[in-house]
């Protein structure tokens, strides 16, 4: 475990990648070096203070920007003279959002058998979706293919009549995305290959390819939004955001508890839990300890109360856009991630209102002590992600980010 030795790296000529995730609470920039192996050595880390962001959104860009950069300069100021290849970035808040799409192609030859065209005629009607002229695509998920109504995962050389392309389209604000972008692209020497929705990211940190491959959703709780992602034969079928987080508690606590917004998060982080003891509910805690001008009873099960019916509303909301899945059983195990996951108990109650097994995601093997925090498994799904695409498409980078998100694929 561990960073690598970077005279190692530059012997190898490994691709470099700079992961970078621009947060309500925090802004991670990881360097990685991504192996033959499909192994991924995580190089440095550069964590800068939060600001400018609010609900996942950027709202102040100069801010954010500087702060975002001053995590970039200390990532790339550990890996010395080493060259950072390309960048990929994570991207969450409420501006994103998604639809599900369907493409279709009748199979041209005599015979039935589909052919690499007709799939690449079925996927191109499935993304030919019109957007707003302020929108692009973030991500445009192919969830699988459907030969005369029976899904297959690839139809290449099966026979039928027609063919299906089910994709997942999502897609933002184009300014919003460009202000996001524009954080990386102060740096001249940088460019960015990919933009990922954090959910999908944490989710390829936190499951491994038998989970997806069997129905596992990723849910990642941080301090502004709350995104998930849903897999199922090894693909993405659903990605989105929920615009509650960890704040949103603090902000029910103080307006119950008539709290500052700092005691409230104080209140929460010492005494927030979902399954208090009976003794715990019939007992009562002082604000501040010292019963001075200003202290205050606070009772314990006002704040389970409150942090309980806030969770509970997260859930369900969740549980409702992916109704369909959760009903067919194709959810077999749920996954929580990010930093508001630590909340004790809180898989406990997840499992309650989703009706699934639900339990908090550990960190992959590959991932260094440092970083095994949930708080880091989007910065570091993104890396995966690179090591994936790679893969994919060989050591080189995939072009320029304008071809893959403002013009069509």
């Amino acid at each position: 475990q561990g960073y690598c030795k970077l005279a190692q790296k530059q012997m190898n000529n490994n691709p470099i990648v700079l992961a970078l995730e621009i947060g309500t609470s925090k802004m991670v920039a990881v360097a990685g070096e991504l192996l033959n192996s499909s192994e991924i050595n995580v190089l440095s880390v550069g964590r800068g203070k939060p600001g400018g962001v609010k609900k996942a959104d950027i709202i102040d860009l100069g801010k954010a920007a500087s702060l975002a950069q001053s995590a970039i300069e200390e990532a790339q100021k550990e890996i010395g003279n080493a060259d950072v290849d390309f960048v990929y970035l994570a991207i969450s808040g409420s501006q994103i959002s998604a639809i599900r799409s369907t493409g279709s192609a009748n199979i041209s030859a005599i015979d039935g058998t589909i052919s690499k065209q007709d799939i690449e005629r079925a996927k191109n009607d499935a993304k030919s979706k019109i957007l707003p002229p302020d929108a692009c695509f973030i991500n445009r998920i192919c969830c699988g293919y459907y030969i005369d109504g029976q899904y297959v995962k690839n139809p290449e050389g099966q026979k039928g009549s027609l063919l299906e392309a089910e994709y997942w389209l999502m897609y933002a604000n184009k300014d919003k995305i460009l202000n996001a972008m524009s954080v990386v692209q102060t740096f001249g020497n940088l460019e960015i290959e990919e933009i990922l929705h954090s959910g999908i990211a944490s989710a390829l940190a936190c499951t491994t390819p038998l989970q997806r491959e069997n129905g596992v959703l990723c849910i990642d709780i941080g301090c502004g939004a709350t995104d998930y992602a849903f897999f199922k034969n090894g693909k993405v079928f659903q990605a989105g955001t929920i615009p509650v987080g960890g704040d949103h508690v603090t902000n029910d606590l103080s307006l119950g508890l008539r709290l500052s917004m700092k005691n409230a998060n104080k209140t929460k982080l010492k005494y927030g839990k979902i399954i208090p003891t009976e003794d715990e509910l019939r007992g009562d805690v002082w604000l501040n300890g010292d019963k001075s001008i200003g202290d205050k009873i606070i009772p314990l099960a006002s704040i389970n109360k409150i942090i309980c019916l806030r969770f509970e509303e997260l859930f369900s909301n969740i549980r409702a856009e992916l109704s369909d899945y959760f009903a067919n059983g194709n959810v077999s195990e749920v996954l929580l991630t990010g930093g508001v996951s630590r909340t004790q108990d809180l898989s406990g109650l997840a499992s309650t209102v989703l009706g699934v097994q639900t339990r908090n995601a550990r960190a992959a093997e590959w991932v260094p002590a440092n970083l095994a925090s949930p708080e880091y498994s989007t910065v570091l799904g993104l890396l995966a992600a690179a090591s994936r695409d790679m893969k994919k498409r060989g050591k080189k980078s995939g072009g320029s980010i304008f071809s893959n998100i403002f013009k069509k694929r």
